[in-house]
């Protein structure tokens, strides 16, 4: 008798249709991690079967069809191939399922195996090296189009566990084969850097390249003296200056006092005039080369890069945004005048302000109001018309050397609660700014209705209110505290653990004064029966020479 399939088999062969047999099966494929493998297989049938790949993971049952993506192409087709291939795809098997209207036929699996555990890099990461503020870069290729994603790993100095890096300053391409870092920090220096390679969704599989090692070069701006500055950005420039300051980002900012400007020097080599006109003085509000300055004398820069002037012939305080733009923040420009306790910003009057500083938090400025012999601060904690200008020590218009007395302030520097003076007197101040606590306070620890007292840290003030000390106190002698001798003008600098370094102009050195009053000589040649020898020398040891410093900026 006939079955019901061969009735089935006359009819649809009657009709001209003959279903799907496997011509020939996929064979068996291999190859190295990352790289490609293939599988072909035919069918036969009328009309012409519709073809499908399925996959059985390795270590699975039942096969699932495939689609079209980054791994998988060709996925109705004759051949399938597999891109990218990694160590958990060893033993899965691929096969081909045909489909017509009069049935399915089904082909024998082939089975995948993976060589390798890793991409063959081309070049791993090499170790880089950028100084302060600048730019490194890692790089990492391969001989095959890396599998899955890309990503940058850092492990900090000093630290075995690297952890993923996200896109935004100062790293850029961390998803890419080459690393950016812009904006390199002493922080950084032996930091390393390394690159994983895995099929998106398959953590566990993955390559990793060997770590790099960044290094960092410090600028050398800590110390930087000053009094003449010769700058190797344009050899034989001469810059006459009081003050210097160094950012974030190692940009030295200089007081050009005989040039009625405000330099900058950035490390990469870059000079610029970031405000005034240079040998045009005057007293103007404005842009870049639009505003105009009067023997700027002393200069700081806060952490957002604003800079603040003591505009010393103008008689004013100025500020210069990172774009340029210059306002005055406290005086009346050209106008003098006695300092009056807590006065607001456009009431106040400077007489020749020297030297400033500004707090860690940006929000005081200190000002040594040199000719009426009295510290002075700016207090921008609230809004404008709160805003006051107020003296912190020393009388007003009275030069001398008692302890209540300041004779022609010079600099002054903040660390902590503590802010350090100089003046013409041959030592180093301190105000305690945290000696008083009141409800009254404008910040917890500046009490704006008090004048501080002076407290002397290091070197022998003069005992006449106008007179100098005999010329021999001004020697270059190291000690603690009265011990100490310094000249009669002196730049001051504090870093960030509340060491003093100070431009001893008087002595042609740099010293540097601990929080306890203990100086020593750091630069220059020490000359304790006499002033030390002058010089525009580079060296150590001795060897350098200064010729009257009068700035220091530590960065």
């Amino acid at each position: 008798s006939t079955t019901s399939d061969e009735v089935a088999l006359d009819a649809a062969l009657a009709a001209g249709l003959l279903a799907p047999s496997i011509r020939f099966n996929p064979s068996n494929a291999s190859a190295a991690f990352g790289l490609s493998a293939s599988f072909a297989a035919g069918a036969n049938g009328i009309p012409a079967p519709t073809v499908q790949w399925q996959r059985q993971p390795a270590g699975t049952t039942g096969f699932v069809a495939l689609t079209d993506d980054a791994t998988y192409s060709g996925t109705t087709t004759g051949t399938l191939v597999v891109s990218g291939v990694t160590s958990a795809m060893t033993g899965d098997q691929f096969r081909l399922v045909a489909t017509n209207p009069v049935g399915t036929a089904v082909s024998g699996a082939a089975t995948l195996a993976v060589s390798g555990s890793a991409p063959l890099f081309a070049q791993m990461p090499q170790p880089a090296s950028a100084i302060t503020g600048g730019v490194a870069q890692f790089t990492a290729t391969f001989n095959f189009a890396p599998p899955g994603t890309l990503r940058w790993q850092r492990a900090p100095s000093g630290s075995t566990v690297f952890y993923d890096l996200g896109e935004g300053a100062p790293y850029s391409g961390t998803t890419t084969g080459t690393l950016t870092i812009t904006g390199v920090t002493d922080v950084m220096a032996g930091d390393r850097f390394r690159l994983v390679a895995g099929p998106t969704g398959d953590p566990a599989v993955f390559s990793i390249s060997g770590a790099a090692t960044l290094a960092v070069t410090p600028l050398l701006v800590p110390p930087l003296a000053a009094g003449y500055v010769y700058s190797t950005y344009a050899p034989g420039l001469e810059i006459q200056t009081n003050g210097v300051a160094v950012d974030s980002r190692g940009w030295l900012y200089v007081a050009a006092t005989a040039d009625h400007a405000i330099r900058v020097f950035q490390p990469n080599g870059v000079a610029f005039i970031l405000a005034g006109s240079v040998g045009n003085s005057g007293a103007a509000d404005g842009n870049g080369s639009a505003a105009r300055f009067n023997q700027p004398s002393g200069v700081a820069v806060d952490a957002a890069f604003n800079v603040y002037v003591a505009d010393s012939g103008n008689h004013s305080i100025r500020k210069i945004t990172p774009d340029g733009d210059v306002t005055t923040v406290a005086g009346l420009s050209g106008t003098s005048g006695p300092s009056v306790p807590e006065t607001g910003l456009a009431d106040a009057r400077f007489s020749s302000p020297t030297g400033l500083a500004v707090d860690a938090a940006g929000v005081t400025i200190f000002v040594a109001d040199s000719g009426n012999h009295v510290v002075r601060a700016i207090d921008l904690t609230y809004r404008a018309e709160r805003q006051i200008v107020t003296t912190l020590a020393g009388q007003d218009g009275t030069a001398g050397f008692a302890a209540t007395q300041l004779r022609t302030p010079t600099n002054v520097v903040p660390f902590g609660n503590k802010l350090y003076v100089s003046d013409l007197s041959g030592a180093i101040l301190r105000i305690d700014l945290d000696v008083w606590s009141s409800a009254l306070d404008l910040r917890s620890t500046l009490d704006t209705r008090r004048s501080y007292p002076l407290v002397t840290v290091a070197g022998l003030r003069g005992n006449l209110p106008m007179g100098p000390m005999p010329f021999s106190q001004y020697r270059n002698v190291d000690g603690t505290g009265s011990e100490a001798r310094f000249g009669v003008r002196l730049g001051l600098a504090v870093d960030a653990f509340g060491v003093v370094f100070v431009a001893d102009a008087t002595n042609n050195t740099i010293r540097r004064m601990t929080s306890d009053g203990v100086v020593t000589t750091v630069g220059g040649l020490p000359a304790p029966q006499g002033i030390a020898p002058a010089g525009t020398v580079d060296g150590s040891g001795g060897s350098e020479r200064f010729t009257d410093p009068l700035a220091i900026a530590v960065g």
